[in-house]
């Protein structure tokens, strides 16, 4: 299931992915590569609420992994909590401190937290703001 999802996943089509994924966690839930996946095409789908707890899953498996983080902070910035957003961007700073976007996208948490900008509504506008 887990493969058919990356294959729907590759060829363009995140509904159908998504779908494979949630199958495969259903069967397997601890899986976190899976809930990863799943993530990233619910982020595409713009079901960011969805993608915030697939996310959440995957750390369960892989607690100190600052990419899970990263996607976590991306997924609370969409749905409009921008304190939760700072907090899984610091989180992702801690554990992958060389990986300097993480620095941005907390910078960008931080004004949207501080009143300075909007929040980001869609991936679009968070690439521009980075």
């Amino acid at each position: 299931m887990f493969f058919l999802g990356k294959i729907y996943q590759r060829i363009g089509r995140p509904g159908v992915a998504i779908r494979w994924y949630k199958q495969a966690l259903e069967i397997e839930p601890g899986q976190p590569g899976v809930a990863r996946e799943a993530a990233i095409m619910a982020v595409e789908l713009g079901r960011y609420e969805l993608s915030v707890q697939l996310t959440q899953l995957a750390i369960v498996g892989r607690p100190n992994d600052g990419s899970l983080y990263l996607n976590l902070g991306l997924s609370y910035l969409l749905t409009g909590r921008s304190h939760e957003a700072v907090e899984a961007f610091k989180r992702a700073a801690i554990l992958e401190p060389g990986y300097q976007l993480t620095s941005r996208f907390l910078k960008l948490a931080e004004q949207v937290e501080s009143g300075q900008r909007p929040c980001p509504k869609n991936e679009r506008e968070i690439r521009s703001a980075v």
